[in-house]
């Protein structure tokens, strides 16, 4: 089975998004949150659209 493209587009978007990272004491493990969301400016057709996102990171120092 193959896969069709149906259009292509490219697009900019302005927003805001912020987070925050807990380390443990040994500095060792980290976990971080994040999210935010902005507003497509380009092009046209898309404009009234809003993006999200979200993240969840999970990190060990070696």
């Amino acid at each position: 089975m193959g896969s069709r493209i149906v259009g292509e587009y490219s697009g900019v978007a302005l927003g805001l998004g912020g987070g925050y990272k807990w380390v443990t004491r040994s500095e060792r493990f980290t976990l971080e949150l994040n999210g935010g969301f902005g507003r497509n400016i380009n092009p046209k057709e898309f404009q009234d659209d809003f993006i999200f996102r979200a993240g969840l990171s999970v990190g060990f120092r070696f």
